[in-house]
C-alpha cells in the first residue's frame, strides 16, 4: 500500500468511525515513523495539521476531466451521485484501479500546481494522480481539490504524536503547526527548542473534582495528596534560557525576569501556585508533577525537613520556586485540611501506567436534604423550556416556606415534561416569566455548602446544588428547615 493510499485508507475510517484519542496517537506515531523520507515526514504532517478549504477545481471540472479520460456513459455517473451523496467518493470509485505508487509528497505537489489555476496543466494533474493511487486515495485527492478536506484528527493528536518522536513538550508543536505556510518545511527544524520569546504558554493542566466516596470505586489507581493554602492564585510558570514568566490563570502575563533557574531544562512550562502579596517578591509553590520536566531534586523533596527551593530574580522582580511536598491519599483528613484552611490536588496515575498523570482536587461530601419546588422561570429564547427553578425550606421565624436555593436546568434536561405533569395541579400566581407552585412538588438535593445571605428572605442561600429526586408529596413534614440544616452543615465541617 502507498504512502498516499495508506494515509487515505486511515482517514477515511476515522471518517466513517471516530476513534479515541490514543488509538490514532498510536497510529499516527507508526505512519509517520515509517515515513521513507523527511521531506514525505513534512508533507504528512502538513496535512494532517489543517483543513484546506481553498477551491481550486470545482466537482463540474473533475467531471469534465473524468470524460475526457474514461469512456463512460453519464447515466452511470448520475446514477453513482444518487447513491452515494459524497460525489469526490462516488467519482473516485468510478476511475479503474492501476497497481501503482505515489508519496504523499508528491500529490501535495501537484496539489500545489493546480492551485495556480491553469486548466490545462491541472487536467494533466489530476489525471496522472488518479491514475497512481488507489480509490481511497482518489477520493482523499478529491475532496482536497473542491475544497471539502477536514482533518478528522482531534487538534491534539498530532502535537502528542510529535512530542513523543521528539521529547519536547506537545505545546510547543500546536504553535508551530498553525505557522506552517508549506508542506515543504524543514522536518527537523520542527523539533528544534525555540526561545521564551516565540513560546505561547500551555493550557493548564485539567484538575478534576473528586469526592473521597468516588475514590473508593476506583481500584487499580495510586493517588499522591499535595497541601495548597487556599490564599495562592493558580498561574504558570514559562521557563527559556534568557528569561521566565509568570502567567496567571487567565494567561496574563504578570511579570518576566532575566534570565532561568539553573539546571533547568528549557523551553518548558509548569503549573503553579503564587502569592501575590509578597510581589515584586514573588513566592511560586509547585511540583515536578506539574512541570514538563522536572524542576526540583527528588531526594531533597523527600527529605522533608526544608522545602526544596530554586530562585531566579534580577532588579525588577525574584521568583522564589518552592517544591509542594506528597504525601499518600491514605493520610488525607477532610476535616483537618479545611481548619488548616488548605485545598489538597490529588496527583493520580493507574498502576500500570505511571507516567499518565491525572490531576483531582479534593471537594467535601455532600449533605442531602429535602426542599419544596417554589417557582420556576420560563427560558427566555426556548420555548417550552425553564431557565431557572427555586427551592424554598422551612424556617423557625416563618410559617410558610422560603426560598434557599435556585437551579437552572441544562439545556439537554430531560425530565423539564415530567416535572411540568406533576406540577400541573400547584400553579399558583404568575408574574412575568415566573410561576408560582403551590407546596406539592418535593425534592430531594445534595449541596456542599449553606452561606449566610443578606439578599434572601430566609437568611441563608445554598449556592450550589444537584438535583438528586423528586415526587409528589402534598405534606411539608418531610421538608427540611433551613435554620437547623445550617448549624448542623457547620456542625459537620468545621
Amino acid at each position: 500500500m502507498t504512502g498516499w493510499q495508506k494515509l487515505a485508507v486511515i482517514l477515511e475510517s476515522w471518517k466513517r468511525i471516530p476513534q479515541d484519542f490514543e488509538f490514532q496517537t498510536q497510529k499516527l506515531l507508526e505512519i509517520i515513523n515509517s515515513c521513507p523520507s523527511d521531506e514525505e515526514k513534512s508533507a504528512l504532517v502538513w496535512m494532517l495539521s489543517r483543513n484546506l478549504r481553498a477551491r481550486p477545481v470545482d466537482m463540474a471540472f473533475l467531471l469534465k476531466v473524468f470524460f475526457n479520460s474514461y469512456s463512460l456513459p453519464g447515466w452511470m455517473v448520475e446514477q453513482s451521485f444518487l447513491v452515494n451523496a459524497d460525489k469526490a467518493e462516488a467519482l473516485a470509485q468510478l476511475v479503474p484501479d492501476i497497481e501503482t505508487d505515489i508519496s504523499i509528497h508528491e500529490v501535495l505537489n501537484g496539489y500545489q500546481q493546480i492551485k495556480i489555476r491553469d486548466a490545462v496543466q491541472n487536467e494533466i494533474w489530476i489525471r496522472y494522480i488518479w491514475q497512481h493511487t488507489g480509490q481511497q486515495g482518489r477520493w482523499l485527492f478529491n475532496r482536497l481539490i473542491t475544497g471539502s478536506y477536514l482533518c478528522p484528527l482531534n487538534e491534539d493528536v498530532l502535537p502528542a504524536a510529535l512530542s513523543v518522536i521528539s521529547g519536547l513538550p506537545g505545546y510547543i508543536f500546536k504553535n508551530r503547526l498553525s505557522d506552517l505556510d508549506s508542506h515543504t518545511f524543514d522536518w527537523p527544524g520542527l523539533s528544534r527548542q525555540l526561545p521564551i520569546n516565540s513560546l505561547v504558554p500551555r493550557p493548564l493542566v485539567e484538575i478534576i473534582e473528586i469526592r473521597l466516596s468516588e475514590l473508593e470505586n476506583q481500584e487499580g489507581r495510586h493517588y499522591d495528596s499535595i497541601f495548597i493554602p487556599r490564599h495562592l492564585q493558580r498561574g504558570l510558570l514559562i521557563m527559556g534560557p534568557d528569561s521566565t514568566k509568570l502567567f496567571s490563570e487567565t494567561l496574563n502575563e504578570i511579570c518576566a525576569v532575566n534570565g532561568a533557574p539553573v539546571h533547568t531544562h528549557t523551553p518548558m512550562c509548569s503549573d503553579v501556585f503564587y502569592d501575590d502579596r509578597t510581589a515584586p517578591n514573588y513566592q511560586i509553590y509547585t511540583h515536578n508533577y506539574l512541570s514538563d520536566y522536572p524542576l526540583f531534586e527528588e531526594e531533597k523533596i523527600s527529605k522533608g525537613k526544608d522545602p526544596a527551593t530554586v530562585t531566579v530574580s534580577d532588579q525588577a522582580f525574584s521568583l522564589t520556586l518552592i517544591a509542594l511536598p506528597t504525601m499518600p491519599i491514605s493520610k488525607v483528613s477532610w476535616s483537618e485540611t479545611k481548619a488548616a484552611d488548605h485545598n489538597i490536588l490529588l496527583i493520580s496515575h493507574e498502576l500500570s501506567t505511571p507516567n499518565e498523570l491525572k490531576f483531582y482536587q479534593l471537594m467535601p461530601e455532600r449533605f442531602v436534604a429535602n426542599a419544596m419546588l417554589m417557582y420556576v422561570k420560563r427560558h427566555a429564547h426556548t420555548a417550552g423550556q425553564w431557565e431557572e427553578i427555586t427551592l424554598g425550606m422551612k424556617h423557625h421565624d416563618f410559617p410558610d416556606l422560603v426560598p434557599v436555593a435556585r437551579w437552572q436546568p441544562p439545556d439537554e434536561w430531560l425530565h423539564t415534561d415530567e416535572w411540568k405533569a406533576g406540577t400541573k395541579q400547584l400553579l399558583g400566581e404568575k408574574f412575568g416569566p415566573v410561576t408560582t407552585i403551590l407546596p406539592g412538588w418535593q425534592v430531594q438535593i445534595a449541596f456542599d455548602a449553606i452561606a449566610l445571605s443578606k439578599k434572601t428572605k430566609s437568611g441563608f442561600t445554598i449556592p450550589r446544588c444537584e438535583i438528586l429526586n423528586w415526587q409528589l408529596n402534598p405534606l411539608t413534614d418531610e421538608t427540611d428547615n433551613i435554620c437547623d440544616l445550617y448549624h448542623y452543615f457547620h456542625a459537620s465541617t468545621n
